[in-house]
């Protein structure tokens, strides 16, 4: 469960104290009282990003992308990831669909890409100071392209690539 004091905090563990003031006539509670707060080494987390894919191919239009990660910090430094992303549906150019038709001798209507994946990483944090410090990740990546190809005489076929990357 998440609340307000370990929201606050800058980084998984990072410990901040206040010092919070009683305006009692008691002597003894009109000390001033230290209050900590700290997040647990086992902190669950979900993030979203969304963002923009683009191609190093120009035969292809761009298309948003989308991340949505479920972590885990197993110390206040590092953690595991598990994330699903879609970087993806890439709808070929008129270019690029002039090209398909030539080498394969039909008439192609249409032509796309959808690229999914899943990532397992490790994450850790190295704070420099309170709000700032370096967050790298290593992990492995599985994705997946469906190509799909949709021609006058043939009609609508499609076919995947499996990759692994380390």
């Amino acid at each position: 469960m998440f609340s307000s004091a370990a929201s606050a905090e800058p980084y998984p563990g990072h410990k901040r104290s206040k010092t919070v003031a009683n305006a009692s006539s008691d002597s003894d509670s009109a000390k001033p009282k230290t209050v900590s707060s700290s997040t647990s080494s086992n902190t669950g987390y979900v993030s979203l990003e969304v963002g923009q894919s683009k191609t190093d191919d120009s035969g292809f239009d761009d298309d948003s992308s989308l991340r949505l990660t479920l972590g885990n910090h197993f110390n206040p430094r590092a953690a595991f990831e598990f994330s699903y992303i879609k970087l993806g549906e890439f709808d070929a150019t008129d270019e690029t669909l002039q090209f398909l038709s030539f080498e394969i001798g039909d008439t192609v209507n249409s032509a796309s890409v959808d690229v999914t994946g899943f990532e397992l990483a490790l994450a850790g944090v190295a704070p420099l100071t309170d709000k700032l410090g370096f967050y790298g990740r290593v992990g492995l990546f599985l994705w997946e392209a469906d190509f799909s190809v949709d021609t006058a005489s043939s009609g609508n076929f499609s076919f995947d690539v499996l990759v692994c990357l380390r």
